[in-house]
């Protein structure tokens, strides 16, 4: 039978369910420096753990975890983008090129290292202003070519990349480019090399 104080009420109500918070009062997270805090930090129910917020050269989707090894045979292998690098990465460049271009490559650690092994080909490595790159090896019939800025801001690099070479007939390149600065085509680097002003 029909309860007649039912047609009272609104026709879309739920009998004995009463919502546990009034409308327009549900608690909001807090944002922190340390990232978004759940509701309870207002007095609110619990809703979750910490939500990091992405820092600085980082990004909200997972990254795939750093290549260990870089191979180019008769060809070219290049990483350049969001890419994640880890403490230590090998490059291998038979009758081809390397391109590792660390503009916007998210560091593991504040010091990372190379090994690079070469015979007739080239490992290039483009780096940022604020890196401070240290090469060493031995090349024979080879040799390594730095075209690095100063560090616009006095005192320790940023980030400090050691890159091991060995190779046979080869060479190892190091620039400095801003994010987004292409690189100098053939006739600027001939006019450069004639003019004797910048890297070529």
């Amino acid at each position: 039978m029909t309860d007649p104080a039912a047609w009272n009420q609104p026709q879309d109500a739920v009998p004995h369910r009463a919502s546990p918070v009034p409308p327009g009062q549900e608690p909001m997270p807090v944002i922190g420096p340390d990232g978004i805090r759940p509701p309870e930090a207002l007095g609110g129910e619990p809703t979750g753990a910490l939500v990091p917020r992405p820092m600085h050269g980082e990004v909200s989707r997972p990254l795939p975890p750093p290549e260990k090894t870089l191979v180019a045979v008769f060809g070219d292998c290049t990483r350049r983008g969001r890419f994640t690098v880890g403490a230590g990465t090998t490059a291998v460049s038979v009758f081809g090129e390397v391109i590792i271009d660390l503009r916007e490559a998210i560091l593991e650690r504040d010091q990372v290292e190379f090994r690079t092994w070469s015979m007739f080909g080239e490992v290039t490595f483009i780096v940022p202003p604020g890196f401070d790159v240290h090469v060493r090896g031995f090349h024979l019939f080879g040799g390594t070519r730095q075209e690095m800025r100063p560090n616009p801001i006095p005192g320790p690099a940023d980030r400090v990349v050691i890159v091991h070479g060995y190779g046979l007939f080869d060479e190892v390149k190091v620039k400095t480019l801003e994010v987004g600065e292409q690189e100098p085509g053939l006739f600027e680097r001939l006019r450069r090399r004639i003019e004797g002003t910048g890297n070529v």
